[in-house]
């Protein structure tokens, strides 16, 4: 599978949409950041085994869709779920792949669970995808001061206002959302997608 499919089907499984151009919109948001960061050379490979170190593309496709889902949580309070799971067979990858990105913390019958169903939660990969959030953050704003911007964080958060114009369900959502939420949505941003 290309990374493009790989990010497309990551997002298809986090983000909670009806509108498949809406989550074809983010996902190709969050492909074009990983892209940036491997152009600007800022892209990270870290993780505890030599598979997962060649997963990088899963854990941008999470952490960015993980971005943009709290994104619009703050945007326009819409449900993000972070007990999400990942159907690693859907992604065409096995479990071995995403080991190193697991919590030391996961009890043995948890990660026997996972290794048999071949899936990945959020919350078991929390640590390493909290991580690539913020990394891909501080990159993106670091890549966007050396080309000049004034604000970077301003960049990042109207480009993510932008994945949701000209779509029907995206447009809803912008056109409930309040002053208040466009400051908590920035806030969100420019504290490295951490609250």
């Amino acid at each position: 599978m290309n990374e493009q499919g790989l990010f497309k089907k990551v997002y298809d499984q986090v983000l909670d949409y009806a509108d498949e151009e809406l989550i074809s919109r983010c996902a190709n948001w969050g492909y074009e950041v990983s892209q940036t960061l491997l152009k600007y050379n800022r892209y990270v490979v870290q993780a505890r085994t030599e598979r997962a170190e060649q997963s990088s593309p899963f854990m941008y496709a999470v952490a960015t869709a993980v971005m943009i889902g709290e994104f619009a949580k703050r945007a326009f309070n819409d449900y993000f779920g972070e007990d999400m799971e990942i159907d690693l067979d859907l992604l065409e990858m096995d479990f071995e792949e995403v080991r190193g990105f697991i919590g030391e913390d996961i009890s043995p019958e948890r990660l026997k669970l996972l290794e048999e169903s071949n899936i990945v939660g959020l919350q078991d990969i929390w640590t390493a995808m909290w991580e690539w959030k913020s990394d891909t953050h501080k990159s993106l704003v670091a890549i966007y001061k050396e080309q000049g911007e004034k604000d970077p964080d301003y960049l990042i958060f109207t480009s993510l206002l932008n994945i949701y114009k000209e779509t029907d369900e995206g447009g809803a959502f912008l056109r409930s959302m309040t002053d208040a939420q466009k400051l908590d949505a920035y806030g969100l941003v420019s504290n490295d997608f951490n609250y």
